[in-house]
């Protein structure tokens, strides 16, 4: 999935599919498909961003993408088609962009500290909005790249979320590589 969450404007996601083959029917899928949600759309403006816990109010976008990194064997004897689409190793990477306000962003990448980044959005800005988070606790800032056009400072941020190995029963973190809460599911 490809998930980005601007300044302004609306996130959005995308999910990548994979087919491995196709049969035609004559009968329709959906015949009595269920309505649409209705509710609110998540904007990350709704929301904010900590970076080893520390609220960051100076990110201007956030994007990731998580990838099970799929295969095919390319074709075997004695068929037209694969056998079947095999599961790789899940790689998880994103970029922030961020406003150059200190050097305490910078820092992480140059001192190579591995960090935690949260980022939960509402759908409103109401107490009782629903929320969706995406928590990435173990991450390495791959870069620090300045942008000193004819506006504010900023640095575009590459990053890549790796497995809490020290997360699971009895701690406050799970092992894990990415963590998703959505309020909204029940």
């Amino acid at each position: 999935m490809n998930v980005k969450l601007p300044a302004s404007g609306m996130a959005t996601i995308d999910f990548p599919i994979m087919g491995l083959n196709m049969t035609t029917g004559t009968a329709s899928v959906f015949t009595s498909p269920t309505a649409a949600p209705t509710g609110n759309i998540l904007a990350a403006a709704n929301g904010a961003v900590f970076v080893q816990g520390t609220k960051v109010a100076t990110i201007t976008s956030l994007d990731f993408g998580v990838a099970g990194n799929y295969s095919v064997p390319g074709g075997v004897l004695g068929s037209n088609a694969d056998p079947d689409v095999f599961p790789g190793m899940i790689d998880v990477s994103g970029n922030m962009s961020v406003l150059f306000d200190s050097v305490t962003m910078r820092d992480y990448f140059l001192a190579e500290t591995e960090v935690s980044i949260i980022a939960a959005f509402t759908t409103a800005n109401t107490a009782a909005a629903d929320v969706m988070s995406f928590t990435f606790p173990v991450c390495k800032i791959n870069g620090a790249d300045k942008d000193d056009g004819e506006k504010g400072l900023t640095m575009t941020m590459p990053f890549v979320a790796l497995r809490d190995t020290t997360g699971g029963a009895g701690t406050d973190t799970f092992d894990s590589i990415m963590l998703i809460q959505d309020s909204s599911i029940t």
